[in-house]
């Protein structure tokens, strides 16, 4: 029990292997909308259970068997993600086949896992150890199990955590932690994300322990009900987001049409969510601030060109199991 809550689902890892009936994998290159420099796929290497932890842990692409070491040098190469893997879960954004003729394929391979749960309202807590590795960005989250109000970010998000792997990078590094809500609606054509409210609250790293996110297991949780989503770690509360009295349509201050009328108060954040735990690496929107200190820049054609031809910079940060989000124990109340 948490409180007068009852404990309805309790992932804690043991095996050896993640249980395909709780969770299933995304496989695709298709970047998570913000053409990030993975491919998602279900293979071991990127994500496995030992110990009773899981580990989801970014390797080069050229370090699998199935690629080799001149899959990046060829211009020849094609990344064909169901001949690889038998199916290809998100197609946008060139996610189920790339060639390296028509630009740099992606250099790394990594996971996401989706759980085939799904619940609203109640308290989630994850005991986790966030990733050290430059330009790495592990996430923690939940979404709209059926895009009940539509695509991204009309359903809304509920992030956790999220991290930077980064030692030392300006202001964005494994210091600090962020907790964030996505809501909003895309413009009345469909085509451009026009705005979207994007509500984050951030915990820093006592001065004596820097790097602690990524040293220590933290428990990461979120408090969700009809009135208000609290989330923090530790028991100690990042955001505390009460439900707007107008709803979050006029709170965020959107034009065009509301998708949410057909919701209570509390839309989009009425629905019942899975849970998402992932690593991506690098992209082009912004979570990374261009510096002169990172390898491309986010208004450049070929990213993964720049990105891959710096791998002598970043990939000896990435040491070991280290550089991969580890999951002990997953709670939800209600």
């Amino acid at each position: 029990m948490a409180g007068n809550r009852r404990l309805v689902w309790h992932e804690s890892f043991q095996g050896s292997q993640i249980d395909k009936s709780r969770w299933k994998h995304e496989v695709s290159a298709y970047g998570g909308g913000n053409w990030e420099f993975q491919v998602y796929n279900p293979d071991r290497e990127n994500s496995y259970v030992e110990n009773g932890t899981l580990y989801i842990k970014p390797t080069l692409i050229t370090d699998n068997s199935k690629f080799g070491q001149d899959f990046m040098s060829s211009r020849y190469s094609v990344l064909d993600v169901k001949a690889l893997w038998g199916e290809c879960t998100r197609s946008e954004c060139f996610g189920d086949k790339r060639k390296a003729k028509d630009g740099t394929l992606p250099p790394v391979l990594s996971a996401k896992l989706i759980s085939r749960y799904a619940f609203k309202y109640g308290r989630m807590e994850v005991v986790a150890k966030m990733p050290l590795g430059d330009w790495i960005w592990p996430a923690i989250w939940m979404v709209s199990r059926d895009d009940a109000y539509g695509e991204w970010p009309r359903s809304g998000e509920i992030d956790l955590v999220e991290s930077r792997g980064n030692r030392n990078f300006r202001d964005c590094d494994a210091r600090k932690i962020l907790s964030t809500l996505h809501y909003g609606a895309p413009a009345e054509n469909g085509s451009i994300q026009d705005g979207y409210e994007k509500s984050t609250s951030e915990r820093w790293a006592p001065r004596h322990k820097p790097l602690m996110w990524a040293e220590e297991f933290h428990t990461y949780f979120v408090d969700w009900t009809p009135g208000h989503i609290q989330l923090g770690v530790d028991n100690d509360v990042i955001m505390d987001q009460p439900t707007p009295r107008e709803g979050y349509w006029n709170y965020g201050g959107f034009s065009g049409t509301n998708p949410w009328t057909r919701g209570g108060r509390d839309a989009p954040f009425d629905k019942e969510m899975v849970i998402q735990l992932n690593v991506a690496v690098g992209g082009t929107n912004g979570y990374f601030p261009d510096d002169p200190q990172k390898p491309w820049r986010n208004d450049e054609r070929d990213a993964n060109g720049s990105f891959w031809a710096a791998r002598h910079q970043w990939y000896p940060t990435w040491q070991g199991d280290s550089c991969a989000l580890q999951v002990k124990d997953i709670k939800v109340f209600q």
